[in-house]
């Protein structure tokens, strides 16, 4: 069985928005763990304080503000 996560950007109904992105994650449920475990080092590295408190956004990861933002 695979595991699949989607989350989308823009919205169709907004005649302001030029575009509307879907992206999503498809892994094999016995990587799932391992997944979390690497998201959850990475977090760490972010914030030891709270990790918990870390969100990735792939706008913010592509420009590199949460990186460089946090270390």
């Amino acid at each position: 069985m695979h595991l699949l996560y989607l989350d989308d950007a823009g919205s169709a109904g907004n005649a302001n928005e030029d575009y509307l992105v879907l992206g999503g994650i498809s892994i094999y449920e016995a990587q799932a763990h391992w997944f979390t475990q690497e998201l959850d080092n990475l977090a760490e590295t972010i914030n030891p304080s709270n990790p918990h408190s870390v969100e990735f956004h792939a706008s913010e990861i592509f420009s590199r503000r949460v990186l460089l933002g946090k270390i």
